[in-house]
């Protein structure tokens, strides 16, 4: 049997149809021209008084099975989306099909997204005298093909067969689909239309059916409805689902449009949990922690919980923390953290800032657009709130990079939490060597601030163990041989050195040669004079060589001479350092002679000049250390040479020589290793010529 051929004109009206259609619908212009020319190519395969094809006739089968192959061997068709929607759109064809055949039909358009069959769904969804089978199909089928021009089918279908119109209308949405749910629903709706009105974000029902939970013959199914409106999977429980809403109407009220009324919430739930205690706090964290409610809402939740003023939900505001999450919620949970958060909380938040894979310090870069959070100073905040000094150390980074001004703004605030407010200058909206400028100055005041902060941890934290176990945890990284955890290990140890004083002096004695390097390292990047004694101590009996130049680069730093001129454990670093002058091995010669350098006095000039002449020591690498050592001891003697060395082409040459003239503090004449040539050979002459290129750094005996 087959489809007999249309007359031209009543094929150019029904093309019109389907043009007329797909413009209100959801088909695109690609898909509409092969529809159409599918549809103008579909075969004469019969006489105009053929009923119906065979192809569709199978799939009428009563036996399932039969059906299914029959739909099967349809859908293999080259023109199976062709007699799909003419045997759905045409009325006259649909009423020569049985309902097996119907519903097989609808389903195949569902599976093949035949949107230009939708007027034939609509139809059997309006069609009261189909069985609700088919029309169920055919209802559930727009709920995947479908668009506007097919809400109002469902709404009026909507108390016939409301789970599919219903689902159908949710997937559809828009004001529209949400207008005909309203318009479709009775006084009395149906479970699964209060479920589909909170899927429109409606909630207010939702109680009524949590309500419902109480009946054991409709527990599933009702728990069923309440997993698909708020995409929650809790179990069949009345209490949990109640707890739930709880949370729901919290959420609504943190998130509410009105600032005045989102802020008294906040305000007046953490009073009730500093009365009520951890369930209504239990609430909140609650809310805090689920990545489906609202930012806003999530954000003040945080904010609740640190007004609160309890530490009970540390651990639900240290992971809201986490990159990955919000910024907002980053930001806020940060600032909380900053109220209630106790040592447990420090190594969390210190990873967070030497994570160099940060979302929203990316986000923050100058050459980037849109939304970003400063959440880095609501970290350091929290930090220096805890004790810990080193956490203004990533602030200088944040200088240091090009950043947004809005994080260079909260970055100088927390800065000036320990800098009694002092901001060095530094103006976020000025040039970059001007920030650069003030950025120096930050460096060479942090260098000796940090030891008189006035900062520390309490000796009855709550956290202190914790804090302890997660320093000792991360000891063993230094040693790793992944080198980004090995380097993360370090920068997070250096803003920790404090409260890990104790542990990276046990490093030092490490079996791993790379853990001994690591806790060198860290010494050095931290800058504190109370490592010199076990520095030198290691010194004295450390084996390997590359350990040994580590060590004496971390004393150069950590013995250097206090605001009185002492060097701190003078007499064990100056023993040391001597030894280390006399050792076989070059490199461990060419760092001591650095540290002796700061450590030395002005008479040492002479004995370093004389180390220089040794033969050992005739390499270009002890002679510029030994150059830069006697200029620090106040030799100027030494600068001609510091000054040929300047004009090297060698970048490791000059970029020690800069290192020293500015541990110096010499006036540098605006050299820069990376100008013309011309402006180099300008400032190396102006620094030769400067009467006070040298002030005598070491003290005579």
């Amino acid at each position: 049997m087959g489809v007999a051929p249309l007359p031209a004109a009543e094929r150019r009206r029904r093309l019109r149809s389907r043009v007329s259609f797909a413009l209100v619908g959801r088909a695109s212009a690609a898909a509409l021209a092969v529809a159409a020319l599918g549809f103008l190519a579909i075969p004469s395969t019969g006489r105009a008084e053929d009923e119906v094809p065979e192809a569709v006739r199978a799939i009428d089968a009563a036996d399932g099975v039969d059906r299914g192959a029959a739909a099967k061997a349809l859908g293999a068709r080259p023109d199976a989306d062709d007699l799909i929607v003419i045997w759905l759109r045409d009325g006259e064809r649909r009423a020569k099909l049985g309902a097996p055949a119907l519903e097989a039909l609808a389903r195949l358009a569902g599976e093949r997204k035949l949107q230009l069959a939708n007027s034939g769904l609509r139809a059997l969804v309006r069609d009261s005298a189909q069985p609700l089978a088919v029309r169920e199909t055919a209802a559930r089928t727009l709920g995947v093909t479908g668009s506007i021009a097919d809400v109002s089918a469902l709404a009026d279908a909507l108390n016939d067969i409301p789970d599919a119109c219903c689902r159908s209308l949710v997937a559809i949405g828009g004001d529209a689909a949400l207008g005909a749910l309203r318009r479709g629903m009775t006084s009395d709706p149906p479970p699964v239309a209060i479920a589909a009105l909170a899927k429109f974000g409606d909630t207010s029902g939702l109680a009524a059916l949590v309500e419902k939970l109480d009946a054991p013959a409709d527990r599933d199914a009702i728990a069923g409805l309440l997993r698909w409106a708020t995409g929650r999977d809790l179990a069949a429980d009345k209490a949990t689902w109640s707890r739930f809403l709880a949370q729901v109407d919290l959420a609504d009220r943190f998130g509410s449009a009105d600032s005045d009324a989102a802020q008294a919430a906040v305000e007046e739930a953490a009073a009730k949990i500093r009365t009520s205690g951890r369930d209504v706090g239990g609430i909140v964290a609650a809310v805090l922690a689920d990545p489906q409610f609202p930012v806003f809402a999530r954000s003040k939740a945080a904010l609740t919980l640190g007004l609160s003023g309890l530490p009970s939900w540390n651990a639900e505001l240290l992971a809201a923390t986490a990159n990955g999450q919000p910024g907002d919620v980053r930001w806020a949970a940060g600032n909380a953290l900053a109220r209630v958060g106790d040592l447990s909380c420090v190594v969390p938040l210190v990873k967070m800032l030497v994570h160099d894979e940060d979302r929203d310090r990316l986000a923050a870069k100058r050459s980037l657009k849109g939304e970003f959070s400063p959440v880095d100073p609501s970290f350091v905040r929290a930090l220096h709130r805890l004790g810990i000094r080193g956490a203004t150390m990533p602030l200088l980074e944040l200088f240091a990079g090009e950043y947004r001004t809005g994080l260079h703004r909260d970055a100088l605030r927390a800065l000036g939490e320990v800098s009694d407010g002092e901001t060095f200058e530094f103006q976020p909206d000025s040039a970059t060597p001007d920030r650069l400028a003030s950025l120096e100055k930050m460096k060479a005041w942090w260098r000796e601030a940090r030891e008189r902060i006035p900062i520390a941890p309490r000796a009855d934290d709550p956290g202190a163990a914790a804090l302890q176990a997660d320093i000792a945890n991360l000891i063993p990284e230094l040693g790793t041989f992944k080198f980004l955890y090995q380097l993360r290990a370090k920068k997070a140890l250096t803003l920790l050195a404090e409260p890990a004083a104790e542990q990276l002096v046990a490093a030092l004695a490490a079996d791993s040669t790379q853990i001994r390097i690591g806790a060198a390292d860290v010494m050095e990047g931290s800058t504190l004079r109370a490592f010199a004694a076990p520095l030198a101590a290691r010194l004295s009996v450390e084996p390997n060589t590359a350990v040994k130049t580590k060590l004496l680069g971390a004393l150069a730093t950590c013995a250097r001479r206090d605001a009185a001129g002492n060097v701190p454990s003078a007499d064990a670093v100056l023993a040391a350092v001597n030894a280390a002058l006399a050792d076989r091995d070059l490199d461990v010669r060419i760092a001591a002679v650095r540290v002796l350098g700061v450590v030395g006095v002005g008479s040492d000039a002479a004995r370093i000049a004389g180390l220089a002449d040794l033969p050992r020591n005739k390499v270009d690498g002890f002679a510029d250390a030994a150059l830069g050592a006697r200029f620090l001891l106040g030799d100027r003697t030494a600068l001609p040479g510091l000054c040929t060395l300047l004009r090297s082409d060698e970048i490791a040459r000059v970029a020690e020589t800069v290192r020293v003239l500015r541990l110096a503090k010499c006036d540098l004449h605006g050299f820069d290793p990376d100008g013309a040539p011309e402006a180099r050979e300008s400032a190396v002459r102006a620094i030769e010529s400067d009467p006070a290129a040298v002030v005598p750094k070491g003290i005579q005996k």
